[in-house]
């Protein structure tokens, strides 16, 4: 069985990560390089750019792909990409600062 990833980016950082796509919830045929998506992150939901297409990888080689890359296991998930209309009206908050404290 076949495992469906991609690569995406924060607009503030130069890393890249790794996020599994749940074709129960998101067609992979669907997500392009250059996308805006939704993904699921060890701080909530946040806004990313797809780096690359869609890469599928068998199950058995999922663990040695995420070695070779720096990800770790498990993935976290591709949520949502946002559409073309909604993605003009998103503004990446860089006013937070670095301890996530809002200032109010």
């Amino acid at each position: 069985m076949k495992v469906n990833v991609i690569f995406a980016k924060h607009q503030d950082s130069e890393k890249f990560y790794l996020f599994e796509i749940d074709p129960r919830q998101i067609n992979p045929s669907y997500l392009n390089l250059g996308d805006t998506l939704f993904v699921d992150t060890c701080k909530g939901m946040a806004v990313a750019t797809a780096a690359t297409n869609v890469i599928s990888i068998y199950e058995t080689d999922l663990e040695n792909f995420c070695k070779m890359c720096g990800a770790t296991l498990p993935l976290k998930k591709c949520i949502e990409k946002v559409s073309r209309e909604f993605s003009a009206h998103i503004q990446y908050s860089s006013f937070i600062p670095e301890n996530d404290v809002l200032p109010y």
